[in-house]
């Protein structure tokens, strides 16, 4: 008879217990990393076997245990994960304040543990691999051209290779451009396969002998692949990569600790990762210069309102006069024009210029944006409707004013003043599905004199973009994301725009009214990546924030105000040792719940080894606290 200590897999089983384990009895024979299903609350559920001990050794303490052993219910796979995974699940698991079983549901798909087989892992005791990181920091086409080679290289090892996108659209766009010459040993998988596809392909991989190259979202991440040596995480600096519901994985934090612990290669790939990953390599990192055939132009919108007499109080410029030269020019000589606007609706403000209210949402307290058509305000937040009207809600005055642009607007005016001209737009409220973003896009490169709106859901496509040859682009709204109190904006800002500016074959222009965002313009306009990453780091040290300070975010929601108000001063006493700060959410109140946030700097390095009592307090918070280690965003 053996006692097996498991751990259950699944969310929201355990509460931040990520050392807890389980412990059954079997009379089967079974091995570590064992996959079975056990009972627990009422339900069977799956569990892997972290460690086994005969029952003769410890008889004595299992008689005076205050619980009654149950057995297990069956065995699903003799050798499903090895140890060295088990012990980066834990690992994985203290970081992020989880359990071990939440960690392995994130990075293992249900279809695996229904179509569980055993794999021999012939790399366990292997003293000759050994953990290192290598930055691939080139544009795309170089990346794919060296991902080729070294996929070559280890192959001729014998050796398979694991790729890591953050998403479908560009695990697809990536698969046709680097399985060419070994379409049949390359792996597939995202969330968009069929369960039998699935089972067809895990079947196909226990019986290979031929290395393998597999590309996939980190969901498959302890894929049970006995010779994975190396792993590559692709566009690094993607905030898909950060989890939004627990247990918040960032998932390039996991994939560091499951190749330190498994010995595997990990290559990190992106044109310019994210800024505390490059401080952390930066004896390895090469700052590329961007080069590009395209003239680059930035305007000063407010420059030239000035220059134009146009000085009346509701004079405003949307779309700058070289934009729309720049559109007439390409209506004359057939090319195509992309036009980037960074928000849905018609305006994303109405207020009253007689009680001065902003039009927002009952129920989440955000700004209304106006669409038209169907001439409504709607919530973005929680999707909130209410039909448009010509009086102030508040005071029923007639005096309302919408302030701001959305890609309605833009489309509006732009329709008025090139009546000829063919527009496309991309955005989410028109665009429900992948095959209506395709559509657009083949209309797109049909007509060659056209404009292609869009918001950044362009980016859901980029092999389409990259197909398109765009001869100009233009960013007509980005301003107001310099609005939003966060310290990764201006990387969020600096990455939309060099993607952008990679797609431009002859203009990339930059129209904008905030003169003092012109050295990040001009850092982008010049390719210059060292300059950037400079005025940022020495930003962030200056106000505390990664690389140089470590972040947990704790968050609170509450029906009632009041009572929210007193848990998060009551926490804030609690943890006072570590001086968090209280602030309101961004949005203060979503869906008829307010949110406060409480924010702890940790100094970089300690958590969670050498911060042991920080490290209990949080772990024995209540589960309605949203606790968010190393958040994507403080908002």
């Amino acid at each position: 008879m053996k006692i097996l200590n498991v751990i259950p897999i699944g969310k929201n089983i355990l509460s931040r217990l990520p050392g807890k384990k389980f412990s059954y009895f079997t009379g089967k024979d079974i091995k570590e990393g064992a996959l079975v299903r056990v009972p627990f609350k009422n339900k069977n559920i799956y569990a892997i076997v972290y460690s086994l001990q005969d029952l003769k050794t410890i008889k004595a303490s299992v008689k005076k245990a205050d619980f009654k052993l149950k057995p297990i219910k069956d065995i699903i796979s003799e050798n499903f994960l090895p140890k060295k995974f088990l012990e980066a699940a834990e690992e994985i698991a203290k970081y992020h304040l989880c359990s071990p079983g939440e960690v392995i549901k994130e990075f293992i798909p249900a279809d695996f543990l229904r179509f569980a087989l055993s794999i021999k892992d012939d790399d366990a005791n292997n003293t000759d691999f050994r953990f290192e990181t290598i930055m691939a920091s080139y544009p795309k086409e170089e990346r794919y051209q060296y991902y080729k080679s070294l996929i070559r290289e280890e192959f001729a090892k014998g050796h398979s290779v694991f790729i890591c996108l953050p998403s479908v659209f560009e695990i697809e766009n990536m698969a046709k451009e680097i399985q060419r010459g070994i379409e049949k040993y390359t792996i597939v998988f995202h969330s968009k396969i069929s369960s039998r596809k699935i089972k067809e392909t895990l079947e196909k991989i226990n019986l290979e002998a031929h290395p393998l190259l597999i590309i996939a979202t980190k969901t498959f991440l302890f894929i049970p692949q006995k010779n994975i040596r190396t792993i590559i995480l692709e566009e690094e600096s993607s905030p898909l990569y950060k989890g939004q519901e627990r247990p918040y994985l960032n998932t390039r934090k996991a994939v560091e600790i499951f190749c330190k612990k498994t010995k595997k290669r990990l290559i990190i790939g992106d044109i310019f990762p994210r800024i505390e990953t490059i401080f952390s390599h930066e004896d390895g990192f090469m700052f590329p210069r961007l080069l590009s055939p395209a003239e680059q132009i930035i305007i000063d919108l407010k420059k030239e309102q000035e220059e134009m007499g146009w000085q009346k109080k509701n004079d405003f410029i949307s779309i700058s006069y070289k934009t729309k030269e720049i559109i007439k020019g390409a209506q004359e000589k057939n090319e195509r024009v992309l036009l980037f606007v960074n928000r849905k609706g018609y305006s994303p403000i109405t207020i009253c210029e007689d009680c001065r209210s902003v039009i927002s949402c009952e129920r989440c307290l955000a700004p209304l944006v106006l669409h038209k058509p169907p001439g409504a305000w709607r919530c973005h937040k929680c999707l909130f409707e209410i039909k448009s009207t010509e009086r102030c809600p508040y005071c029923k005055s007639w005096r309302l004013k919408t302030l701001g642009v959305g890609i309605e607007k833009i489309l509006e005016e732009l329709k008025r003043d090139f009546p000829g001209m063919r527009f496309l737009r991309i955005d989410s409220d028109v665009i429900k599905n992948k095959k209506q973003g395709e559509a657009v896009f083949k209309n797109f490169i049909e007509y060659s004199s056209s404009v292609l709106i869009g918001t950044e859901l362009i980016f859901s496509y980029p092999q389409e973009l990259e197909s398109c040859n765009i001869s100009h682009v233009a960013v007509i709204s980005l301003d107001s994301l310099f609005s939003l109190p966060d310290f990764r904006i201006n990387e969020k800002i600096f990455h939309i725009l060099l993607k952008l500016r990679t797609l431009a074959k002859k203009t990339f222009l930059i129209q904008t009214r905030l003169k003092e965002s012109f050295p990040l313009f001009e850092n982008v306009t010049r390719g210059n990546l060292l300059s950037f990453y400079r005025e940022e780091i020495e930003s962030r040290k200056n106000l505390g924030y990664p690389p140089f300070k470590f972040l947990i975010k704790i968050t609170g929601t509450e029906k009632d105000y009041l009572k929210l108000k007193k848990e998060t001063e009551e926490l804030k006493i609690n943890l006072e040792k570590w001086q968090p700060s209280i602030y309101e959410a961004f949005t203060p109140k979503i869906k008829n719940k307010y949110i406060r946030h409480l924010l702890l700097k940790v100094e970089f390095g300690l958590w969670p080894d050498k911060t042991e009592e920080l490290y209990e307090k949080l772990s024995s918070l209540k589960p309605s606290w949203k606790i968010d280690i190393d958040p994507e965003t403080l908002l």
